[in-house]
């Protein structure tokens, strides 16, 4: 029997049977043990996703490839910081400053921000607001000038809504990793286990290689659904972003699509006679109209002018933004490009044999993309994303020839293999079959 030495109240070491450790404690009431269960987390669905992203953990279990991760990832965390920036600026900050007259200076930065303010101008062609650069320097500011003949009067109240947009825009960017997490249901962290640490025993290896075994065993041939889902998801990834790109645009009175080329052929002009993209698009300078009752209840106007601190920081982060959704368009472009590629059984053969190192391993990775279905093959494909080549390599041999045996294959040198320790598939009570694993 398995003791443990514990130090009593007199300092005093005891002999305490190591079974009845750890049971409970003692009620003084009754004198019976009461055992606790078991302290479960309790899941959070609004922590839970943003802990995933935040926190590292070295033994991380990849279900999916780097250009998945810059969409849930780095698009997520930039979007909701920016949504908290841009926040606590109108709520912290003063994100508008307005110079009018001591009578009602106490109620017009309230009213120019709430009922918007306004820049002159006319829309182009191409439905995009447009107005005149200043030509004079006496002019107050690119769109703020008396009405003339043909322009009209833009109201800009889209700054008010930043913050609600890029958060939208990051749920929709999670969006296809949680479907894909929760069709995928653990399987590859089931299967990988610990063989993606690099010093793990090999007593600790064979059993884990079994466990993949067993389960390709009970589950050969019904992978086909996996790997499409996972495919529909990157082409998700794909769809998100164009949409984003055109929602952006419809958000900013079409002026996004082209916003960052604009903003690179900016001249070396003095910024009032200068045609700013981010003058036109966040303007900094614009104008409000307050209508009063005056002494006698007739209609006064106010024309006031206001300073928006807030556009300085939109305008930033939709420079950023342009240039990082044109990155993740090129990125899920060549993504769903590389999925229909390996539909190909010779592009597929050349990404198992890159995975391995020796002459024989890549043998058996041939011969595991000539013998089994795609689903099979992206299976093992996701496999290898978290194991080091070494330990791959000795899976591929491992598979290869359980593969071979449950088909009737003769096998030279049997008893080396694990294979031997691998039964004939058989879906009667198999984990699949009940429902056990969502393959």
């Amino acid at each position: 029997m398995d003791v443990q030495l514990q130090p009593d109240s007199d300092d005093q070491v005891v002999m305490k049977p190591q079974h009845v450790q750890n049971k409970g404690k003692v009620d003084p009431r009754t004198g019976r043990i009461v055992r606790h269960p078991p302290r479960m987390a309790i899941p959070n669905p609004l922590l839970d996703p943003l802990k995933s992203i935040l926190v590292y953990n070295r033994r991380r279990i990849y279900i999916d490839n780097v250009f998945f991760r810059m969409h849930y990832v780095w698009s997520t965390i930039f979007l909701v910081t920016c949504a908290i920036m841009v926040t606590s600026k109108i709520y912290v900050g003063e994100p508008i400053n307005c110079m009018a007259s001591p009578d009602v200076k106490d109620i017009v930065k309230q009213y120019c921000f709430i009922h918007s303010t306004f820049t002159r101008g006319k829309f182009d062609k191409k439905g995009g607001w447009t107005y005149e650069p200043a030509v004079k320097e006496n002019e107050i500011y690119p769109g703020i000038r008396p009405a003339k003949e043909g322009e009209g009067a833009i109201h800009h109240t889209y700054y008010q809504w930043v913050w609600c947009v890029l958060i939208v825009q990051a749920v929709s960017f999670y969006f296809p990793h949680w479907a894909w997490e929760k069709w995928e249901g653990g399987t590859t962290m089931m299967l990988v286990g610990d063989l993606n640490l690099p010093m793990l025993p090999d007593e600790k290896k064979i059993k884990h290689r079994k466990k993949i075994l067993l389960y390709l065993r009970r589950n050969r041939g019904f992978h086909t659904k996996y790997a499409v889902q996972y495919a529909f998801c990157e082409f998700l990834n794909l769809v998100n972003i164009v949409l984003q790109v055109f929602l952006t645009d419809f958000f900013v009175n079409n002026a996004f699509t082209d916003y960052g080329l604009n903003v690179l052929t900016l001249t070396q002009e003095k910024p009032y006679m200068r045609d700013d993209e981010l003058a036109r698009v966040f303007p900094t300078v614009t104008a409000c109209r307050l209508a009063t009752g005056g002494v006698a209840f007739g209609k006064q106007n106010y024309d006031i002018l206001c300073i928006l601190p807030i556009n300085i920081l939109n305008e930033k982060i939709y420079i950023f933004l342009w240039f990082w959704f044109l990155l993740l368009a090129i990125c899920s472009t060549i993504s769903v490009i590389y999925r229909c590629l390996s539909l190909i059984p010779p592009f597929r053969r050349w990404i198992m044999r890159s995975r391995v190192r020796l002459e024989t391993q890549k043998e058996s990775a041939d011969s595991l993309v000539d013998s089994n279905n795609y689903g099979e093959w992206f299976l093992i494909y996701k496999l290898s994303q978290n194991m080091d080549c070494v330990t791959f390599g000795d899976l591929i041999l491992d598979i290869d020839q359980a593969y071979r045996k449950w088909d009737d294959v003769k096998l030279p040198d049997e008893e080396h293999y694990l294979a031997v320790s691998a039964p004939r598939p058989s879906m009667e009570g198999s984990p699949y079959h009940h429902g056990e694993f969502n393959a």
